[in-house]
């Protein structure tokens, strides 16, 4: 299980890196898309059946060897590609051809992470999808209120304030969190902010 979760883990982050850095506006896969450790996180909570958990292991490691595939390609390119810019004088249209090899193959690892997410949304029910959009929308929400507590707090700290209520009210948002109990970890980061706003 731990081992699932570390590989999932690591292709979420490669499926982030990869496919979502370059986009400028909305984000329109973040948006529609569920990524991998929300539904890892939350599979239980969201009533995912085995059936679907083997679905999902099934394409995670198909996925993965083909990634591995392409990512091996992709720096063999890259590493051909860096004599070609490291002289005094660039040959621009080997330079260019070389960059375009490479980037050909960047993009058939960003398109085969976005297949396997929509394979992994097209494998949820209506009800699972909707509950993960309300899951994704509350951990924004948290995000936000989390960074007004930690920059007031530190304003507190900075002159001087006892922060022995707001430290167990931290705690508790922690463990709530890592228990995946977002409800309550807002209900605690509202608590937080009402203390702040307060003194």
């Amino acid at each position: 299980m731990r081992n699932r979760v570390i590989v999932l883990a690591s292709l979420s982050l490669l499926v982030g890196a990869s496919l979502l850095a370059q986009t400028a506006g909305p984000d329109v896969v973040a948006e529609n898309l569920f990524p991998l450790e929300l539904l890892m996180k939350y599979g239980n909570t969201i009533g995912v059946v085995e059936s679907q958990r083997t679905f999902f292991r099934e394409e995670l490691e198909k996925s993965k060897g083909r990634v591995a595939d392409l990512q091996e390609k992709l720096n063999k390119e890259k590493s051909a590609l860096a004599p070609l810019l490291n002289k005094d004088r660039i040959d621009e249209a080997a330079a260019l051809a070389q960059a375009d090899k490479a980037l050909a193959i960047d993009q058939q690892i960003k398109r085969e992470n976005l297949v396997l997410l929509i394979h992994i949304k097209n494998r949820l029910t209506p009800d699972q999808q909707n509950q993960l959009t309300d899951i994704k929308a509350r951990g924004a929400r948290l995000q936000e209120k989390l960074r007004k507590t930690q920059e007031i707090g530190q304003q507190w700290q900075a002159s001087g304030k006892d922060l022995t209520e707001l430290q167990a009210l931290r705690d508790q948002f922690e463990g709530q969190m890592k228990a995946g109990k977002l409800k309550e970890a807002e209900a605690t980061l509202d608590k937080a902010l009402k203390l702040l706003d307060a003194k």
